[in-house]
């Protein structure tokens, strides 16, 4: 069963390489094993280094999100960081993770 999933795991990133298929498609996948597979295929250069880039970046914002309480990776707010940078001026005694679900929310 673990080749029959790695296998799988290498056709879904090569596929993301191809652009068949939404980098989102990991959402649902076991992280340690997507990070095996893709640094595998990187080794091989079965995907490009942006394509590698690309899975790192998704997994730990991904990895991130789910911290924060979500189940995938928000669409950016393009008006957040100017949020954000005003809230964390003004912290005193205030947990950043907090403001940071707040911007996400659009509390403030």
């Amino acid at each position: 069963m673990a080749m029959e999933s790695r296998v799988a795991m290498e056709r879904i990133l090569e596929d993301i390489r191809d652009g068949k298929v939404s980098i989102r498609a990991l959402k649902d996948c076991d992280m340690d094993l997507v990070l095996r597979v893709a640094r595998k295929l990187r080794e091989t250069n079965r995907i490009d280094q942006d394509t590698y880039i690309r899975i790192l970046d998704y997994m730990g914002r991904l990895s991130l999100a789910r911290l924060l309480g979500y189940e995938d990776v928000p669409e950016p707010d393009p008006e957040a960081p100017e949020k954000l940078v005003g809230l964390l001026r003004d912290l005193g005694d205030v947990d950043p993770v907090e403001v940071v679900r707040d911007v996400r929310k659009g509390e403030v």
